[in-house]
């Protein structure tokens, strides 16, 4: 976390040994105390700042006053996280998440960037291949700006959570064509800022509502449908642990990262009591053991849309189109990238089945489903049948 250290960190504990000793009218001097440095202190009350006790100082600390803000100003700081960066990769890591991302330089997104161009600099001189997705909980304007950095990838937050895309279009709020719609124009503004970003597309995370909670009716299709427009979209896909399962948890944060529902026995095997203050969870959906036996589980479904994504990687790595015939209710598009088979994909988010005359698109073979009902997709003389929330991806374009 290159943000914040613990307010218990040796580098904070020294910073504020010293102003304790400093006497109150006097000017502090980092050539005592170069710890001092490492930190935003202040003599006056400010936004986002905390009192340090039996002083006149504040501190910067947006999240909490236990998580005192980093000067990433300061290049001792620098030099220090070059060291960590270092430390670890040499040990063989491959690359980094980024914890909050925008607030490094709270309000100030030039300078996040900055920050970012620099981190990602410092890495790549030991490793060009080093990777970076960081956590830019933001509009897409603010992502685009921040992609400026070089930085390989950003968490797509739009797309993410409650209030999001995806959420918003398995409600029927938007339209699935508004889905597509989105994709394209979110790649197009990126690609702006970083030709060579990679999309990292998720649906939730430690921060927010499990997705099962997001549709208190439903009995597994649209939770399951969720997570497959996640997976369709470009880039490295994330999913959140327990996600698969279709786990709940909102609230306070401890419930959203209650423990793995491997068992509904709390002694088997890997069970585990759960964070501190985590309060009763009641799931949805059966645990691991139950669902791993059942073909049509919130499971099964997402490790057969993992498959596909894996079977077509142009799904992740292709560019995006809106396909004709699409309507509101079952949108065609698709992926396509030079050197790669392209696929045609048809989503039908409606409760009702869809049907579309595909014939003049040329794709002709139905060659993967994700299906939450038993009714089947079917192409039969070029017109292609989707039973309600169901997805088909096919081949055979030109």
């Amino acid at each position: 976390v290159l943000n914040h250290s613990s307010s218990k960190c040796e580098w904070f504990t020294k910073a504020v040994d010293y102003l304790h000793e400093l006497p109150a009218d006097w000017r502090p001097d980092s050539s005592y105390c170069p710890y001092f440095a490492y930190y935003n202190f202040s003599r006056d009350a400010q936004n986002g700042y905390a009192p340090l006790e039996g002083t006149n100082w504040y501190y910067e600390a947006r999240f909490w006053s236990e998580m005192p803000d980093l000067n990433l100003d300061s290049e001792a700081v620098r030099e220090e996280i070059k060291n960590i960066m270092y430390y670890w990769m040499d040990k063989g890591v491959d690359g980094f998440r980024l914890d909050a991302v925008t607030s490094y330089y709270t309000g100030n997104n030039p300078k996040n960037a900055e920050f970012l161009r620099w981190l990602c600099d410092t890495a790549r001189r030991k490793d060009p291949e080093v990777y970076f997705v960081g956590e830019a909980w933001t509009d897409r304007q603010k992502i685009s700006e921040l992609y400026t950095s070089g930085i390989d990838s950003l968490f797509n937050f739009p797309f993410a959570d409650s209030t999001g895309i995806i959420r918003n279009v398995v409600n029927g709020s938007y339209s699935v064509k508004d889905y597509v719609a989105a994709i394209i124009s979110s790649d197009s503004l990126y690609r702006q800022s970083n030709p060579g970003y990679t999309d990292a597309p998720f649906y939730t995370n430690h921060d927010i509502a499990r997705s099962a909670g997001y549709y208190a009716s439903d009995k597994g299709p649209k939770t399951k449908m969720a997570y497959a427009l996640s997976m369709l979209m470009g880039g490295n896909s994330f999913i959140y642990y327990g996600e698969e399962l279709g786990m709940k948890g909102s609230g306070r944060d401890e419930n959203k990262r209650a423990p793995m529902y491997w068992s509904t026995d709390p002694s088997a095997e890997g069970m585990c009591a759960g964070p501190r203050d985590m309060e009763t969870v009641a799931m949805k959906f059966a645990s691991l053991e139950e669902q791993e036996k059942d073909e049509e589980s919130v499971y099964s479904f997402i490790r057969q849309a993992i498959r596909v994504r894996r079977a077509f990687p142009v799904i992740a790595c292709g560019f995006t189109d809106l396909a004709e015939p699409s309507t509101d209710s079952m949108a065609l598009f698709t992926k396509e990238k030079e050197g790669f088979d392209t696929v045609l994909i048809a989503v039908n988010l409606s409760s009702e089945a869809q049907s579309a005359d595909i014939s003049a698109t040329g794709f002709d073979t139905l060659s993967a489903v994700l299906n939450t009902s038993e009714e089947k997709i079917t192409l039969e003389n070029g017109t292609l049948t989707l039973p309600s929330f169901s997805i088909a991806v096919l081949t055979g374009g030109q």
